[in-house]
Protein backbone atom coordinates (compact mmCIF):
# COMPACT_ATOMS: atom_id res chain seq x y z
CA UNK A 1 0.00 0.00 0.00
CA UNK A 2 2.45 2.39 -1.03
CA UNK A 3 3.39 2.70 2.95
CA UNK A 4 6.85 3.97 4.38
CA UNK A 5 6.34 1.86 7.32
CA UNK A 6 6.67 -1.59 5.07
CA UNK A 7 7.34 0.21 1.99
CA UNK A 8 4.55 0.07 1.86
CA UNK A 9 -26.92 9.47 -9.94
CA UNK A 10 -29.45 8.37 -8.90
CA UNK A 11 -28.26 5.09 -6.98
CA UNK A 12 -26.39 6.92 -4.35
CA UNK A 13 -29.52 7.49 -2.23
CA UNK A 14 -30.75 4.04 -2.26
CA UNK A 15 -27.53 3.60 -0.58
CA UNK A 16 -27.94 6.08 1.78
CA UNK A 17 -31.15 3.68 3.09
CA UNK A 18 -29.35 0.73 2.56
CA UNK A 19 -26.27 1.55 4.53
CA UNK A 20 -28.12 1.96 8.45
CA UNK A 21 -30.40 -1.21 7.63
CA UNK A 22 -30.34 -3.97 10.26
CA UNK A 23 -27.69 -6.59 9.10
CA UNK A 24 -30.25 -9.50 8.05
CA UNK A 25 -28.41 -12.05 6.26
CA UNK A 26 -24.92 -12.55 5.18
CA UNK A 27 -25.73 -12.95 1.63
CA UNK A 28 -27.77 -9.77 2.04
CA UNK A 29 -24.30 -8.01 2.98
CA UNK A 30 -22.07 -9.94 0.72
CA UNK A 31 -24.15 -8.61 -2.42
CA UNK A 32 -24.42 -5.34 -1.38
CA UNK A 33 -20.86 -5.09 -0.22
CA UNK A 34 -19.80 -6.17 -3.48
CA UNK A 35 -21.85 -3.00 -5.55
CA UNK A 36 -20.23 -0.67 -2.77
CA UNK A 37 -17.05 -2.19 -3.71
CA UNK A 38 -17.39 -2.88 -7.29
CA UNK A 39 -19.27 0.39 -8.73
CA UNK A 40 -18.19 2.64 -5.74
CA UNK A 41 -21.06 3.40 -4.46
CA UNK A 42 -20.58 5.98 -1.62
CA UNK A 43 -22.22 7.82 0.85
CA UNK A 44 -24.25 10.79 -0.39
CA UNK A 45 -22.99 14.29 0.33
CA UNK A 46 -20.45 16.79 0.23
CA UNK A 47 -17.10 16.26 2.25
CA UNK A 48 -15.39 18.71 3.39
CA UNK A 49 -12.66 20.66 1.11
CA UNK A 50 -9.11 18.72 2.20
CA UNK A 51 -6.54 20.80 3.85
CA UNK A 52 -2.80 21.00 4.40
CA UNK A 53 -0.27 22.56 7.11
CA UNK A 54 3.34 22.44 7.29
CA UNK A 55 4.59 22.29 11.08
CA UNK A 56 7.54 22.00 13.11
CA UNK A 57 8.35 21.51 16.46
CA UNK A 58 7.74 24.83 17.73
CA UNK A 59 4.53 25.80 16.15
CA UNK A 60 1.12 25.15 17.70
CA UNK A 61 -1.42 22.64 16.31
CA UNK A 62 -3.63 23.68 13.51
CA UNK A 63 -6.96 22.81 12.14
CA UNK A 64 -7.52 20.79 9.29
CA UNK A 65 -9.92 18.78 7.60
CA UNK A 66 -7.67 15.67 5.75
CA UNK A 67 -8.90 13.57 2.61
CA UNK A 68 -6.60 10.53 2.08
CA UNK A 69 -5.99 6.42 2.96
CA UNK A 70 -6.45 5.19 6.49
CA UNK A 71 -4.51 1.95 7.62
CA UNK A 72 -5.07 0.72 11.43
CA UNK A 73 -3.18 -2.85 12.29
CA UNK A 74 -0.48 -3.64 14.39
CA UNK A 75 1.73 -0.57 15.77
CA UNK A 76 0.17 1.42 12.74
CA UNK A 77 -2.51 3.91 12.68
CA UNK A 78 -1.40 6.28 9.54
CA UNK A 79 -3.45 8.57 7.59
CA UNK A 80 -1.99 9.44 3.78
CA UNK A 81 -3.21 12.82 2.64
CA UNK A 82 -3.97 12.53 -0.88
CA UNK A 83 -3.33 16.30 -1.44
CA UNK A 84 0.20 16.64 -0.70
CA UNK A 85 1.06 12.74 0.07
CA UNK A 86 2.50 13.12 3.75
CA UNK A 87 1.50 10.84 6.39
CA UNK A 88 0.19 11.51 9.86
CA UNK A 89 0.38 9.40 12.67
CA UNK A 90 -3.08 9.25 13.76
CA UNK A 91 -4.45 10.14 17.58
CA UNK A 92 -8.25 8.93 17.95
CA UNK A 93 -9.91 11.38 19.69
CA UNK A 94 -13.35 10.01 18.73
CA UNK A 95 -13.11 6.74 20.40
CA UNK A 96 -14.31 5.56 17.14
CA UNK A 97 -11.71 5.20 14.37
CA UNK A 98 -11.66 1.02 15.33
CA UNK A 99 -14.57 0.09 14.76
CA UNK A 100 -15.36 1.95 12.14
CA UNK A 101 -12.42 0.49 10.28
CA UNK A 102 -13.49 -2.74 11.17
CA UNK A 103 -16.88 -1.91 8.68
CA UNK A 104 -14.98 -0.43 6.03
CA UNK A 105 -12.62 -3.45 5.54
CA UNK A 106 -15.40 -6.35 5.60
CA UNK A 107 -16.39 -8.61 4.56
CA UNK A 108 -13.13 -9.41 2.79
CA UNK A 109 -10.40 -7.75 5.23
CA UNK A 110 -6.98 -7.30 3.75
CA UNK A 111 -3.77 -7.36 6.28
CA UNK A 112 -2.98 -3.00 6.84
CA UNK A 113 -5.73 -2.29 4.39
CA UNK A 114 -6.15 1.53 2.96
CA UNK A 115 -9.60 2.58 3.71
CA UNK A 116 -10.65 5.83 2.38
CA UNK A 117 -11.32 8.77 4.79
CA UNK A 118 -12.46 12.25 5.38
CA UNK A 119 -10.67 13.12 9.17
CA UNK A 120 -11.67 16.45 10.61
CA UNK A 121 -8.93 17.20 13.52
CA UNK A 122 -5.84 18.72 14.46
CA UNK A 123 -2.48 18.76 13.01
CA UNK A 124 0.73 18.45 15.08
CA UNK A 125 4.32 18.03 15.11
CA UNK A 126 6.29 14.91 14.26
CA UNK A 127 6.03 12.45 17.50
CA UNK A 128 9.22 11.14 18.90
CA UNK A 129 8.69 7.78 20.26
CA UNK A 130 8.04 4.34 18.20
CA UNK A 131 6.70 4.30 14.33
CA UNK A 132 5.20 7.50 15.25
CA UNK A 133 8.64 8.91 14.62
CA UNK A 134 8.55 8.29 10.94
CA UNK A 135 5.31 9.83 10.15
CA UNK A 136 5.54 13.45 8.85
CA UNK A 137 3.31 14.89 11.29
CA UNK A 138 0.32 13.62 14.09
CA UNK A 139 -3.44 14.24 13.41
CA UNK A 140 -5.79 14.55 16.42
CA UNK A 141 -9.05 13.15 14.87
CA UNK A 142 -11.85 15.19 16.36
CA UNK A 143 -14.38 14.31 14.04
CA UNK A 144 -14.85 11.42 11.06
CA UNK A 145 -16.50 12.97 8.36
CA UNK A 146 -16.45 9.86 6.21
CA UNK A 147 -14.30 6.42 6.68
CA UNK A 148 -15.50 3.56 3.85
CA UNK A 149 -14.31 1.15 1.54
CA UNK A 150 -11.78 2.12 -1.14
CA UNK A 151 -13.29 1.93 -4.46
CA UNK A 152 -12.87 3.22 -8.22
CA UNK A 153 -15.06 6.29 -7.19
CA UNK A 154 -13.56 7.64 -4.11
CA UNK A 155 -9.80 6.76 -5.18
CA UNK A 156 -7.46 9.59 -4.62
CA UNK A 157 -4.69 8.00 -5.97
CA UNK A 158 -3.75 6.83 -9.32
CA UNK A 159 -4.10 3.45 -10.09
CA UNK A 160 -3.83 1.32 -13.66
CA UNK A 161 -6.53 -0.54 -13.41
CA UNK A 162 -9.81 -1.34 -11.58
CA UNK A 163 -11.39 -5.10 -12.11
CA UNK A 164 -14.50 -7.09 -10.56
CA UNK A 165 -16.36 -9.65 -11.47
CA UNK A 166 -19.11 -11.96 -9.88
CA UNK A 167 -20.29 -15.77 -9.49
CA UNK A 168 -17.91 -15.21 -7.37
CA UNK A 169 -17.97 -11.84 -6.31
CA UNK A 170 -14.18 -10.49 -6.34
CA UNK A 171 -12.68 -7.24 -6.99
CA UNK A 172 -8.72 -6.09 -7.74
CA UNK A 173 -6.82 -2.78 -7.50
CA UNK A 174 -3.45 -2.42 -9.20
CA UNK A 175 -1.85 0.67 -8.36
CA UNK A 176 1.79 1.47 -8.67
CA UNK A 177 1.20 4.66 -6.49
CA UNK A 178 0.32 2.06 -3.66
CA UNK A 179 2.97 -0.05 -4.10
CA UNK A 180 0.51 -2.78 -4.16
CA UNK A 181 -2.11 -5.17 -5.80
CA UNK A 182 -4.91 -5.79 -3.76
CA UNK A 183 -7.44 -8.72 -3.96
CA UNK A 184 -10.98 -8.94 -2.22
CA UNK A 185 -12.99 -12.22 -2.96
CA UNK A 186 -15.90 -11.18 -0.95
CA UNK A 187 -17.90 -14.61 -1.54
CA UNK A 188 -15.07 -16.25 0.10
CA UNK A 189 -14.88 -13.34 2.61
CA UNK A 190 -10.75 -13.30 2.03
CA UNK A 191 -8.85 -10.32 1.10
CA UNK A 192 -5.07 -10.46 -0.02
CA UNK A 193 -2.03 -7.74 -0.76
CA UNK A 194 0.80 -8.16 -3.45
CA UNK A 195 3.68 -6.89 -4.24
CA UNK A 196 3.21 -4.45 -7.79
CA UNK A 197 4.93 -5.66 -10.50
CA UNK A 198 5.63 -3.87 -14.18
CA UNK A 199 3.15 -5.43 -16.31
CA UNK A 200 4.50 -7.09 -19.75
CA UNK A 201 2.16 -5.00 -22.45
CA UNK A 202 2.20 -3.03 -25.68
CA UNK A 203 0.36 -0.29 -24.01
CA UNK A 204 -2.17 -0.20 -26.02
CA UNK A 205 -4.52 -3.87 -25.62
CA UNK A 206 -3.10 -5.84 -23.54
CA UNK A 207 -1.50 -5.71 -19.77
CA UNK A 208 -0.52 -9.11 -17.93
CA UNK A 209 0.28 -8.90 -14.06
CA UNK A 210 2.47 -11.68 -12.61
CA UNK A 211 3.35 -11.79 -8.85
CA UNK A 212 3.17 -13.40 -5.35
CA UNK A 213 2.74 -13.16 -1.43
CA UNK A 214 3.85 -14.95 1.14
CA UNK A 215 0.87 -17.77 -0.02
CA UNK A 216 0.56 -17.69 -3.51
CA UNK A 217 1.14 -16.85 -7.45
CA UNK A 218 -1.36 -14.31 -8.95
CA UNK A 219 -1.56 -13.76 -12.96
CA UNK A 220 -3.97 -10.51 -14.32
CA UNK A 221 -4.00 -10.94 -17.97
CA UNK A 222 -6.27 -7.55 -19.59
CA UNK A 223 -7.55 -7.20 -22.70
CA UNK A 224 -8.82 -4.26 -24.22
CA UNK A 225 -12.40 -5.46 -25.68
CA UNK A 226 -15.91 -4.96 -24.79
CA UNK A 227 -16.87 -6.47 -21.67
CA UNK A 228 -20.39 -7.06 -19.18
CA UNK A 229 -20.11 -8.32 -15.85
CA UNK A 230 -23.23 -10.10 -16.12
CA UNK A 231 -24.90 -8.39 -13.29
CA UNK A 232 -25.88 -4.98 -15.02
CA UNK A 233 -25.91 -3.48 -18.76
CA UNK A 234 -22.86 -1.40 -17.85
CA UNK A 235 -20.44 -1.85 -20.61
CA UNK A 236 -16.96 -1.70 -20.07
CA UNK A 237 -13.61 -1.58 -22.04
CA UNK A 238 -11.83 -4.61 -20.76
CA UNK A 239 -11.87 -7.67 -19.99
CA UNK A 240 -9.57 -9.41 -17.00
CA UNK A 241 -8.79 -12.85 -16.50
CA UNK A 242 -7.37 -13.68 -12.87
CA UNK A 243 -5.37 -16.85 -11.75
CA UNK A 244 -4.78 -17.54 -8.25
CA UNK A 245 -3.04 -20.52 -7.49
CA UNK A 246 -5.30 -22.70 -9.14
CA UNK A 247 -8.59 -20.64 -9.04
CA UNK A 248 -9.50 -19.05 -12.18
CA UNK A 249 -11.85 -15.82 -11.94
CA UNK A 250 -13.54 -13.70 -15.07
CA UNK A 251 -14.69 -10.44 -15.05
CA UNK A 252 -13.96 -6.59 -16.37
CA UNK A 253 -11.88 -3.81 -15.77
CA UNK A 254 -11.98 -0.42 -15.66
CA UNK A 255 -8.80 1.26 -16.77
CA UNK A 256 -7.01 4.31 -14.43
CA UNK A 257 -7.46 7.99 -16.21
CA UNK A 258 -10.51 7.05 -18.43
CA UNK A 259 -14.01 7.67 -17.88
CA UNK A 260 -15.80 5.08 -15.47
CA UNK A 261 -18.45 3.59 -17.42
CA UNK A 262 -22.31 3.95 -16.00
CA UNK A 263 -25.43 2.16 -16.47
CA UNK A 264 -27.79 3.11 -19.90
CA UNK A 265 -31.29 4.05 -19.15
Amino acid sequence: MCFRLSDFGHICAVVDDVLFLPRKTLTMRKTFVFLLFAFGLARCGDAPKPGTSQLSASQPSVPATLRGYYILGNEVNMLRNCADNKQYWVVDATGTLDSLYSEACFPAPIPYEAVYAVLTGTLGPRDSPGYASEADGTFTVRRVDTLQAKTMFNACMPYEFWCHGTEPFWGLEISEAEGGIFFKNIAHERGAQYAWTEPVTDGKTSWVYETYNDEESLKIAIKKEKCSDGMSDIEYGYSVQVTIGEEILRGCAVRGGERIPGPTY
